[in-house]
């Protein structure tokens, strides 16, 4: 065999590998956390979870969202929610997994091949509640490749969410607001 014949065979061989690579990485859940003190009680910090209005003032890139459902207490379960993605905006459903009024939020949606998974727990501590904002990224099936070459940076995105629904909370403020923009 000739050595231009033994480098394609090696190319081949890597190649084969780092496919092999990132498809494995593309399938582990990729997490971020995020924790925050906010001098609110806990009743109203849970309101910017589940609040639509309140919501889109927090939430990065959420256009808009709408309550579709709720249980018998009056907490959402499932909200029709649109995103902004780039240029193009795309509806989808956030599920509410799991809630426990003013403590506990789990929500779920599915876009683009990747299950997001978005945790609040809700702790009171004297005059303050204790903030913890999870999120979890899963690929699935043939987007696991696609998943593992992106860059999210999911610890950025929470810590700034975090930050923005920590000072409205505390503001408790009514003026407009856009994700990004100054609060006043």
């Amino acid at each position: 065999m000739s050595g231009l014949g033994k480098f394609g065979i090696f190319l081949f061989t890597a190649a084969v590998i780092l496919v092999s690579a990132l498809w494995i990485m593309g399938g582990r859940p990729h997490k971020a956390m995020a924790e925050v003190w906010v001098s609110a009680e806990p009743d109203e910090v849970f309101s910017w979870l589940v609040d639509p209005e309140k919501r889109t003032r927090w939430v990065q890139n959420l256009e808009k969202t709408a309550i579709a459902e709720s249980d018998t207490d009056g907490t959402p379960v499932k909200f029709v929610s649109t995103f902004r993605e780039g240029d193009r905006s795309m509806k989808l459903e956030e599920i509410v997994q799991q809630h426990d009024a003013a403590r506990f939020l789990s929500l779920k949606y599915e876009s683009g091949g990747i299950e997001t998974t978005r945790v609040f727990r809700i702790e009171p501590e004297g005059k303050r509640v204790r903030l913890t904002f999870e999120m979890i990224q899963k690929s699935l099936n043939l987007w696991r490749l696609k998943h593992a070459l992106q860059a999210t940076d999911l610890q950025a995105q929470i810590q700034s969410e975090s930050a923005v629904l920590k000072k409205l909370a505390e503001k408790n403020s009514e003026t407009p607001f856009l994700f990004g923009e100054p609060i006043r």
